[in-house]
């Protein structure tokens, strides 16, 4: 069975900005969700994670509609980190623990702190935890966020632009620990991102969206010249290096 099966889905505001949408997820699955801005791709991750509901269609976990997954259990299953995160004076490690909210009773358990204290060690935060995570660089920020949502030991991580305000060095570093872990741990991940190098190099499929419309998903093949033409409006050569493709713009 999928770990996400996606159905017909339809959103619209005034106008549909999703349109017929149908996809499959499979676990330990790596998505780079690819369009130009307004494609629709943060309104479809929002949709995925109940924030939004679809004019119609439906989105199944495990073959469980998630219309009828309470809150708690649904945080259990979906963490979803969105492109604007404001810090809030709190200290990096109490900010990552409340990640740990859907599993804890009625107080934190050393469990709980022990796996904080994990994704501390494992984003490289152990200088930061402490501080109050509104003194942290952007890019160092973007790791507690990162941190806290898997704080929540998802089955599938929704990351909206993830790299958007980061510098070269930390938007690999970020989608370097995102892949790393998410294998360890066989989450699935779907992420929306601009940078089509930088998600052919980290994906294992694409899912390229176009005027709120499936245009193509699947693995690196469907990364061509025409489907860049078509989706961004872009002339571009598409070449193979090593065993990744890149795309160069003309």
């Amino acid at each position: 069975m999928d770990l996400i099966h996606v159905d017909r889905l339809n959103f619209k505001y005034n106008r549909y900005i999703l349109k017929n949408i149908s996809f499959d997820l499979t676990h330990g699955c790596f998505v780079s969700l690819l369009g130009i801005n307004g494609a629709g791709k943060s309104t479809l991750l929002k949709n995925l994670v109940r924030i939004l509901r679809p004019e119609s269609g439906a989105v199944y976990i495990n073959g469980e509609d998630i219309r009828g997954i309470g809150h708690k259990e649904m945080a259990k299953r979906i963490a979803y980190v969105s492109q604007h995160n404001i810090p809030i004076k709190n200290t990096v490690y109490d900010t990552i623990l409340i990640g740990r909210l859907p599993h804890i009773g009625r107080d934190a358990t050393h469990s709980d702190y022990g796996h904080v204290e994990y994704l501390i060690r494992k984003l490289g935060l152990e200088a930061f935890a402490m501080r109050d995570a509104n003194t942290l660089s952007g890019g160092e920020f973007q790791k507690v966020i990162l941190a806290r949502a898997l704080a929540q030991e998802p089955k599938i991580l929704l990351l909206d632009e993830p790299t958007s305000s980061l510098d070269i060095n930390n938007q690999a570093a970020v989608m370097r620990l995102v892949r790393e872990y998410c294998e360890e741990k066989r989450i699935s991940v779907i992420v929306s991102i601009h940078d089509i190098n930088l998600a052919l190099r980290y994906s294992d499929k694409f899912l390229l969206l176009k005027d709120g419309a499936i245009y193509d998903y699947g693995d690196a093949s469907v990364i061509t010249r025409q489907s860049i033409r078509e989706v961004y409006q872009l002339d571009v050569e598409v070449l193979n290096h090593g065993n990744k493709k890149i795309i160069i713009l003309n």
